[in-house]
């Protein structure tokens, strides 16, 4: 466990994530630009057909980034985020730097997310949120504000996974096994291969769906256990999106949420370390 001494100053910590969520953009950034065709006019994230949605709504703030949004100068942004996302994975920075580049990210994702909601996901939501609180953090550049941002982090963390779970848990027909089912028959998120599978062997949907919703709801405890059960139910977590990864085709999941699992670990290390020392000074009466 000496690898995870990184994780008990907030600094470092913080170092680790925007490296992590860096190399999460390049993924983001390489799938959008490997589907150019699509930004095309007559394709489906076409800004003419969602330039007609602002024009209805009198969406002027939209409608004002029109140069920026219509093709190919959206490439050219998303291009940028690959480039600034580069530099953060490969490159020392100051911390001032750091903020810039973040900050940066920040922007072209609210920014592309801004022109259109078709294919964006929980991922995008989630990087927005931490390259936002990286921008912050590294702008101001002090211990207290480093240690506020992992908190905040670690609280998105487990708003990520305990609000489904909790959501699954009052769901009978989750208890059951058919909303996966339905979700498996999809046609955008699901596999035709697993879901006759499990059609064969139907428990198999009652199982999935209980171990989703315990992997799910056990969020809430799992800060408080040692830290080797902690990195345990870690890797069952990132084993998790990347096995959706695969099977609904939600590639950038894995590194979006990677990215939040150094705060969930310095927030544990803080915990028992606390722990110990309130040990001690009772010990000494």
């Amino acid at each position: 466990m000496i690898f995870f001494n990184t994780f008990s100053d907030p600094k470092e910590t913080f170092v680790v994530i925007s490296r992590i969520a860096a190399l999460s953009s390049i993924l983001a950034s390489l799938e959008w630009l490997s589907l150019y065709k699509h930004f095309r006019p007559n394709g489906i994230f076409s800004w003419e057909i969602h330039k007609i949605w602002a024009k209805k709504n009198r969406d002027r703030l939209a409608l004002s980034f029109n140069f920026i949004f219509k093709y190919p100068n959206i490439l050219f942004v998303i291009f940028t985020q690959l480039i600034v996302a580069l530099i953060i994975l490969f490159k020392q920075q100051s911390d001032l730097s750091i903020a810039i580049s973040m900050g940066y990210l920040a922007f072209t994702y609210f920014l592309i997310t801004y022109r259109g909601v078709n294919g964006f996901n929980g991922a995008d939501s989630t990087s927005k949120i931490v390259f936002t609180i990286l921008t912050l953090c590294f702008a101001v550049s002090s211990t207290w504000v480093f240690q506020v941002g992992l908190f905040f982090i670690t609280f998105q963390l487990i708003l990520a996974y305990f609000t489904p779970g909790f959501l699954r848990l009052v769901k009978k027909n989750w208890w059951n096994g058919r909303y996966l089912r339905n979700i498996l028959r999809l046609e955008t998120f699901g596999n035709k291969r697993l879901w006759e599978f499990c059609d064969r062997y139907t428990v198999t949907y009652k199982i999935i769906s209980w171990l989703l919703i315990l992997f799910e709801c056990s969020v809430i405890i799992i800060i408080f256990v040692p830290l080797p059960w902690l990195i345990v139910w870690l890797c069952c977590a990132l084993l998790f999106h990347i096995i959706n990864a695969v099977v609904m085709g939600l590639n950038n999941f894995p590194l979006a949420f990677l990215a939040l699992y150094p705060a969930i670990i310095w927030l544990n290390i803080r915990i028992h370390s606390d722990i110990e020392v309130i040990s001690k000074c009772f010990a000494l009466f």
